[in-house]
């Protein structure tokens, strides 16, 4: 993700701000509410997708894959009322059949979803199991079976907005919107450094050089960005534009670009396995020092 903090919301204020952009002066009346850091709800789990583009590094990794977007993973929190983890010679065979099997299931299935590797977008499965580890099997004891129906199950298309991140840019004069996350739970935002509070999130479309294909561009309130972007209109508008069997159709187009995108990656399975699993393991050692710190 790209940060993790969450903001929270607590009003405190009305003010009437103005801005420059692209030499012009655009007023923006704001009522700007103070975001304080926080642990997220406790009901807070997501589903949460990449938008391919060339804002930042998850987009830009998400662009080598598909055109649309990519599958992060689904996070969770972790359980504190469960057992710990044990480590012993039975816990070690656990857990090494649970990679068997999700590794398993990931290798015939994680194109069909875009399920990506964001050091290694065309290839699979080291980091996407090890996501698997951390939040379906280390946070709710799930497994490999249930974190991909978690995954993979998008009927349900009412669960609402809970991650939004995004930054803004001059040339298009909104905060673009590069990550978001469905599920239970109070939403979170998670800004760059160039922020414009108050100013409208979008999501870039057709009309831009690195928006998504055949898209309009949509623009979404600040303040409640969950009445517009929900869940069935992002797998509508962006998820079955790449998968038309996600809504139950099928596009020769698509499948050609399919066709294409499978030699892409057999094409760029390289570089060392073993220095990618090194690093992926520090990442995922600062993601267990985050959840602590934020536990405490």
């Amino acid at each position: 993700m790209f940060k993790t903090y969450q903001k929270s919301f607590s009003f405190c204020m009305i003010i009437t701000a103005l801005w420059s952009c692209k030499g012009s002066e655009v007023l923006w009346p704001v009522t700007v509410e103070t975001l304080q850091p926080g642990p997220p709800s406790p009901d807070w789990e997501s589903l949460n997708f990449y938008l391919s583009g060339t804002f930042g590094e998850s987009s830009t990794a998400c662009k080598e894959l598909s055109d649309y977007y990519c599958l992060d993973t689904y996070y969770t929190q972790r359980n504190f009322t469960l057992p710990e983890i044990r480590e012993t010679e039975e816990e070690a065979k656990n857990v090494n059949e649970k990679v068997r099997v999700m590794e398993n299931i990931l290798g015939r299935n994680w194109k069909h979803i875009n399920f990506i590797d964001e050091d290694d977008p065309l290839d699979c499965c080291l980091l996407q199991t090890d996501k698997y580890l951390v939040y379906g099997y280390l946070h709710k004891r799930m497994s490999p079976e249930v974190y991909w129906d978690r995954l993979s199950n998008y009927e349900n298309e009412s669960r609402p907005l809970n991650n939004i991140a995004a930054d803004f840019f001059e040339g298009v004069c909104k905060n673009v919107v590069f990550e978001v996350g469905f599920g239970p739970g109070a939403l979170r935002r998670h800004h760059g450094e160039n922020i414009r509070e108050g100013v409208p999130y979008v999501i870039l479309g057709k009309e831009f050089a690195d928006g998504i294909p055949e898209v309009p561009s949509i623009t979404i309130d600040y303040f409640d960005p969950g009445s517009q972007l929900t869940f069935q209109w992002f797998k509508h508008h962006i998820m079955c534009r790449d998968h038309p069997s996600i809504c139950g159709q099928h596009s020769p187009r698509r499948h050609a670009r399919k066709k294409e995108m499978k030699q892409k990656v057999n094409n760029g399975r390289n570089g060392s396995r073993k220095a990618r699993r090194k690093r992926q393991q520090q990442d995922w050692q600062q993601t267990q020092e985050h959840l602590s710190a934020g536990r405490s």
